[in-house]
């Protein structure tokens, strides 16, 4: 499959879960499961502004080394659109980039 951008797109299950209080989102770690297999991604917090939000986390992973996390979004009712943008600190890591939404 291929997104607008004429970039490869998989899509695949995955879950979160985010507790609001406050201006503040926390994150627990984003699981996808494509193909039977779970990877865990660490999200972090974000700040929300309106119905807006964004926040910035940096982990260590096996293999990629340093990741850079920015997490993106907006609600709408009892929806949210978040994006989340990975990006690692090895050459032979890919820049990743997940979207999804999110219902209470």
């Amino acid at each position: 499959m291929r997104n607008l951008q004429g970039l490869a797109e998989v899509r695949v299950p995955g879950r979160t879960t985010v507790t609001h209080t406050g201006n503040n989102l926390d994150f627990s770690d984003l699981v996808i499961t494509p193909s039977g297999n779970s990877i865990s991604y660490g999200l972090g917090n974000a700040t929300v502004n309106g119905n807006t939000f964004a926040g910035t986390h940096a982990y260590n992973s096996t293999g990629c080394g340093r990741i850079d996390v920015q997490t993106s979004g907006r609600f709408a009712g009892n929806l949210m659109n978040l994006t989340i943008i990975l990006e690692s600190s090895s050459r032979d890591c890919a820049r990743s980039e997940l979207r999804g939404e999110l219902s209470r």
